[in-house]
C-alpha cells in the first residue's frame, strides 16, 4: 500500500508553485491509489508544515478493511469460446469471489484477453461490457468482463519478390500454409526463420488485417539482401603464437540456391594457416547442409615442426534440439623433429551429435547445457596409413 501511495504521488515538488500544484491533488491521488488495491475506506489526513526554504508533508492513512469480490461474470462469446487459449486464460484467471479488489489484476486479465485474440486472429474481438460495481458500505465488488470474439481469421495469400528467395526455400522455411487459423507465434517464427538464414539484412512480414477477404488475411513479405561480400581483418600478439594477422572473407549467399563460404587466413611466425568452408543447403536451408572443407596448418613447437593438409566433407542435420553430423576426412601429417622426418595420410570417418540448451535471454542466459559428442576412427584398410 505505501508502495502504491508513494508511485501515485511522484517525486516531491521544489518551488512554491510546484508545491502548490502537488498540495491541490496530493489527497485525491492517495485515495486513488489506495481504491487501486481495493481500500475505498481509507481514512487520510494531510499535515502540512511551511517552514520556508523546506516544507514538510505529513500524511497518516488508516486505509481500513479492503472491498472483496463478490460475484464474477466473466464470459466468452464468439468462437473464443471453443479456443484452447482462451480456455486455459479462464481456468486460472486472478479474480475469484473473496479476493480483495486489485484494480491491476483486473486491468492485466481485461488486456490478456484482447491481446489473446489478437495473437489467435480474432481482429473483431472486443469487450461488450467491463465493468467493477463497487459497494462501498458492503465492502464488496461485483465484476463483468464480457468479451465478444466474433470469427476467427485464417492465412491468406503471401506476396513476395521471388527474384530474393526461391519457392522451394520459402516453402521449407514457412510455418503455415493459406488457409490455415491465424496465429501469430507462426508468422514470427516464420520470420525468425528468414533471419537465421543470414540472407537478408532485414525481413518485414505484415499482415494486411485492413486488406482481409473471406476471412482470410493477406501477408506482405519485404526482403532486403545483405551485403555480397564482408571482410575482417584482426592484429594480435600471444606468449605462445607471438604476433598473430588474421583476415576472414564471408559471402553469405553466392547464389539463388543460398551457398555461403567463409574463408580464414591467419598468420605468426609460429602457427600460420588458413581455412576454406563452403556451405550448401540440401532439403532445408537450415536443417540440413553440406559442407565442404579445406584446411591448411603449420605448428612449430621447439624442436617439433608439424605441417596438415585436410580436405572434408560434411552433412548436418537438425532435428528438434539435436544436431547430427557425417564426415569424412583426408588429412595428410608430416612431423619434423630432430632431423628425422615422417608423413602419414589418413582417410577418417565420423560422426557427431551435438546440443545446445539455455534458458534466458540468449546475450545473458540465466542458465546452459551443451553436449558434443564425437567418434571418428581409421583404418589401414580403409585409406589410412
Amino acid at each position: 500500500l505505501e508502495r502504491n501511495v508513494r508511485a501515485w504521488l511522484g517525486s516531491a515538488p521544489e518551488t512554491t508553485g510546484e508545491r502548490l500544484n502537488f498540495m491541490a491533488t496530493a489527497e485525491d491521488r492517495v485515495e486513488r491509489s489506495l481504491q487501486a488495491l481495493g481500500h475505498y475506506s481509507a481514512d487520510i489526513r494531510l499535515d502540512l508544515q511551511r517552514t520556508e526554504p523546506t516544507w514538510r508533508l505529513d500524511i497518516t492513512i488508516d486505509a481500513g478493511d479492503p472491498v472483496v469480490i463478490g460475484a464474477v461474470d466473466i464470459r466468452l462469446l464468439g468462437e473464443a469460446a471453443q479456443d484452447e487459449e482462451f480456455l486455459a486464460l479462464l481456468e486460472s484467471p486472478p479474480l475469484a469471489p473473496g479476493d480483495t479488489l486489485h484494480h491491476g489484476r483486473y486491468d492485466q486479465f481485461r488486456r490478456s484477453l484482447l491481446s489473446t485474440g489478437q495473437r489467435r486472429g480474432f481482429f473483431g474481438g472486443k469487450l461488450t461490457e467491463s465493468r467493477v460495481a463497487v459497494d462501498v458500505t458492503a465492502g464488496t465488488a461485483n465484476i463483468h468482463l464480457h468479451y465478444d470474439s466474433g470469427s476467427r481469421y485464417y492465412f491468406g495469400a503471401l506476396r513476395y519478390d521471388d527474384a530474393m528467395i526461391t519457392s522451394a526455400q520459402l516453402e521449407a522455411l514457412r510455418t503455415f500454409q493459406r488457409g490455415d487459423p491465424f496465429e501469430l507465434a507462426l508468422l514470427q517464427q516464420f520470420q525468425a526463420n528468414l533471419q537465421r538464414t543470414r540472407y537478408y539484412s532485414s525481413v518485414i512480414l505484415r499482415p494486411r488485417i485492413d486488406e482481409a477477404e473471406a476471412g482470410e488475411v493477406p501477408l506482405s513479405l519485404a526482403l532486403s539482401p545483405v551485403s555480397r561480400h564482408s571482410f575482417s581483418v584482426g592484429l594480435g600478439y600471444s606468449t605462445d603464437v607471438e604476433e598473430r594477422i588474421s583476415v576472414t572473407w564471408r559471402t553469405p549467399r553466392i547464389n539463388r540456391a543460398g551457398h555461403s563460404q567463409e574463408s580464414r587466413l591467419q598468420w605468426s611466425p609460429v602457427n600460420p594457416g588458413g581455412r576454406i568452408t563452403y556451405n550448401i543447403p540440401l532439403t532445408h536451408p537450415l536443417n540440413d547442409l553440406l559442407q565442404l572443407t579445406a584446411r591448411w596448418e603449420d605448428n612449430e613447437f621447439g624442436d617439433l615442426d608439424s605441417q596438415q593438409t585436410e580436405f572434408g566433407v560434411r552433412r548436418e542435420m537438425r532435428s528438434d534440439e539435436w544436431v547430427r553430423g557425417f564426415s569424412l576426412r583426408s588429412l595428410n601429417e608430416r612431423w619434423d623433429v630432430l632431423d628425422q622426418t615422417r608423413e602419414n595420410d589418413y582417410l577418417l570417418p565420423g560422426i557427431t551429435l551435438s546440443r545446445r540448451h539455455r534458458r534466458g535471454p540468449l546475450v545473458d542466459p540465466s542458465h546452459g547445457f551443451s553436449q558434443f559428442y564425437q567418434l571418428e576412427g581409421g583404418s589401414e584398410q580403409a585409406g589410412s596409413d
